[in-house]
């Protein structure tokens, strides 16, 4: 009999915690939308994954689950494109509007994509100026008109930095918001570690916690072990045959400049030439590179450096941005390079064109 009631108790107890388990309930009604599927998805490192799906009938869905923190995620319809951003929170949420109207669907039942809302409002006076500034752009550029076109491009960045300077003060003085982590992450993609370490400062330690800001503390340590005047860190790559190789055990020469590009990446592919130039110049006084490649393809990869005449070494994990050597180097954004001479130690770092050749000509002539 005994045993009997504490199974019963153990039965009872497991059935109310789970009814009683925080998470979110996401209830949808697109209209137009059944048949389709309705996809919840979250960014992780450069990549969307989607955590969730479920089809649409009547043109209404649900999908429910459990976070552990409010955080980004991502609401996409089959066959429509874009992303509806939002943050997603232990709540009951609704999610309506039109399949054909992404950009017009409301969330509501979430507290901190309210938040999200409100300051998403706060940057539109910032956004429409800047648009409004495309059209006399291109009717200048139509006729030709440099010095308009230079004035309104010089508008044009006087507007984006007063939006960035209210993004960092947004960031400072709300260091206990959920919606902080991403902001970050966006703010401070040209920032060296001193400047990411006073905005961050005052971040709550709830905050700090939470996935993005582990990278970003993460980074800020890579870049300290990577700043002019340290030695270069060690990491794992492949090289072209798929071997593991190691980039300690690389001959480096007199000066090496490491090189993080990418097939895809416009801008890695315009500095190819200037690269090509400086190597063709200097190689036989001493002068390498390595190339680091965040390429998928490895068909796109081996294209681009027979296209851009790539004649030194190349590494490739063919993993996108998860590789060693950018988890090493804080990289998050291409083409970044680094100058380092003889002793390992690095002496510049995204020195391009007229710099890099110049840099390289002063230390080995």
């Amino acid at each position: 009999m005994m045993k009997n009631l504490i199974y019963l108790f153990i039965s009872l107890f497991v059935i109310f915690s789970c009814k009683n388990e925080p998470g979110y309930v996401i209830q949808g009604n697109i209209a137009g939308a059944s048949g389709l599927n309705v996809y919840l998805s979250k960014r992780v490192g450069k990549n969307f994954v989607i955590v969730d799906s479920t089809i649409v009938e009547n043109d209404q869905f649900k999908l429910t689950g459990n976070v552990n923190f409010p955080e980004l995620y991502y609401f996409e319809i089959e066959d429509q494109n874009g992303r509806l951003d939002f943050f997603l929170e232990n709540s009951e949420i609704e999610i309506t509007g039109q399949v054909d109207s992404l950009g017009l669907i409301k969330v509501i039942g979430s507290s901190v994509n309210d938040e999200y809302i409100a300051y998403k409002k706060l940057l539109e006076p910032y956004h429409k100026k800047m648009n409004d500034l495309e059209k006399p752009y291109y009717d200048a550029q139509a006729k030709n008109d440099t010095a308009l076109m230079s004035k309104i491009y010089n508008d044009y960045m006087d507007i984006s930095k007063e939006l960035k300077a209210f993004e960092i003060e947004f960031i400072k003085t709300h260091g206990s918001s959920y919606i902080v982590p991403p902001l970050i992450r966006s703010a401070t993609v040209n920032m060296d570690y001193t400047e990411i370490e006073d905005l961050i400062k005052d971040v709550s330690d709830e905050v700090l916690n939470t996935p993005i800001m582990i990278k970003i503390k993460g980074r800020i340590e890579a870049l300290k072990s990577t700043a002019i005047g340290m030695p270069s860190p060690n990491f794992i790559s492949k090289n072209i045959e798929g071997q593991e190789v190691k980039f300690s055990d690389l001959p480096k020469g007199k000066l090496l400049l490491l090189d993080f590009w990418a097939a895809w990446c416009s801008p890695c592919r315009r500095e190819n030439p200037n690269i090509v130039h400086v190597y063709n110049e200097f190689h036989q006084k001493g002068f390498n590179v390595l190339g680091i490649s965040l390429d998928k393809s490895e068909k796109d990869w081996i294209n681009a450096i027979k296209t851009d005449n790539l004649q030194w070494t190349q590494w490739s994990d063919l993993n996108y941005w998860d590789c060693d050597g950018v988890m090493k180097y804080g990289i998050v954004a291409i083409p970044t390079n680094f100058l380092i001479d003889e002793n390992g130690i690095i002496i510049a770092k995204n020195i391009k064109g007229d710099d890099l050749y110049n840099k390289v000509k002063e230390v080995l002539e």
